[in-house]
């Protein structure tokens, strides 16, 4: 298996832990972030945060190294913690966690006015302005930029009703 659901499990587990629906994982999550969660996070909010729905993780651990390219990438928001990554890998002396890359996503917070019928295109040339940030980064830190469209945000955003 090549593939992992990290990410998935990451993106419904606050569906989960508000709707308190079951996640089933059909490929590997990753052992150390199923243990991670299963064992240490989600313990504390069941137990500290009553509006936290009880729910199950039914995945397989996977502790196998993936092949990559090497590539090692951060997302780039401009917010103080996405700053403060890109500054401190561009510049530490541990070579194997330099950035190679930066990644943004359609579901960065200056960009969730996305819809489901926009595409890749379309959805980069209706926020030039938060673009011109990400590129201003990107020639300064001489760091590629990866582009992620995702039409997920309808799912995870509360609607008040």
């Amino acid at each position: 298996m090549v593939e992992r659901l990290d990410a998935f499990l990451f993106l419904t587990l606050p569906i989960a832990m508000r709707e308190g629906y079951d996640i089933r994982c059909e490929a590997p999550v990753t052992e150390m972030i199923l243990h991670n969660i299963s064992e240490i996070l989600l313990p504390t909010y069941f137990k500290n945060d009553e509006r936290v729905q009880h729910f199950e993780i039914i995945a397989t651990p996977d502790n196998t190294m993936l092949e990559n390219m090497g590539g090692v990438g951060t997302s780039v928001t401009c917010g103080v913690d996405s700053t403060y990554s890109i500054m401190k890998y561009t510049r530490d002396n541990y070579t194997g966690m330099k950035l190679s890359h930066l990644l943004v996503g359609s579901i960065s917070l200056d960009l969730w006015n996305v819809t489901e019928d926009d595409d890749l295109y379309s959805w980069e040339a209706k926020y030039p302005f938060a673009f011109e940030r990400y590129n201003m980064v990107s020639e300064y830190t001489n760091l590629p930029i990866v582009k992620v469209f995702t039409n997920f945000i309808p799912f995870i955003i509360i609607k008040k009703e």
